[in-house]
């Protein structure tokens, strides 16, 4: 039988099965294959690609480390991949430690409703988590919500005011709304608990 029979066959025999029984059918049977858009996911630290088994083999605590290395290097969506599959093998959306690794990669991936979910979700976990109010006014700063954002670092020199990171935040975003009379008091304020702090000092300066 010539070639052009033979294609000429195997086209008819899959037109045929499209009729009888769809693409599904043809999926079944082996006649077309396709990617049904699953993840190509790879080792974050050799670059490997490694297979579904493989992926869903990995422990809770292995799928964390992996998303922290996967943060490390900037891929902050495999990371969350990867996260947000240690919650489900854990059976458990309380670790504080897994919530805010994902909640950074969805900050950078400018994902920033989900981020903000999670910091509240962190929040409500562990109530004095000034670095959690802190990041959570990182991510409403840079959504362009400032009220909400100076909130948040009130929040956090409230619940711990030796957080001299959320000082700095809240001064800048006065610098912003060019209200250096708030950024100055806010710096002040600062010192007046955090005496002879010289980031505190070396702000306030730069304000003057």
């Amino acid at each position: 039988m010539s070639k052009k029979k033979i294609i000429l066959i195997s086209f008819t025999v899959v037109i045929a099965a499209v009729l009888a029984g769809g693409i599904s059918y043809l999926i079944r049977s082996g006649i077309v294959s396709i990617n049904l858009g699953r993840t190509a996911y790879k080792d974050p630290l050799t670059g490997n690609v490694i297979s579904q088994g493989e992926f869903e083999n990995k422990t809770a605590a292995q799928l964390y480390d992996d998303a922290v290395e996967y943060n490390k290097k900037g891929d902050y969506k495999n990371a969350a991949a990867f996260l947000n599959e240690a919650m489900k093998k854990d059976n458990n959306d309380g670790n504080v430690d897994v919530l805010r690794e994902l909640a950074v990669s969805y900050y950078n991936i400018k994902n920033y409703d989900e981020a903000i979910a999670i910091y509240n979700k962190i929040i409500k976990i562990s109530p004095n988590d000034a670095a959690a109010y802190n990041e959570l006014g990182n991510v409403y700063r840079d959504k362009g919500d400032t009220g909400q954002a100076e909130d948040s670092y009130k929040k956090a020199i409230e619940v711990d005011d030796t957080y001299i990171l959320a000082y700095n935040n809240l001064a800048m975003i006065y610098v912003e709304k060019n209200d250096m009379g708030a950024a100055r008091s806010v710096i002040q304020d600062g010192l007046s608990k955090n005496q002879n702090n010289v980031q505190l000092e070396s702000i306030l300066k730069s304000l003057q």
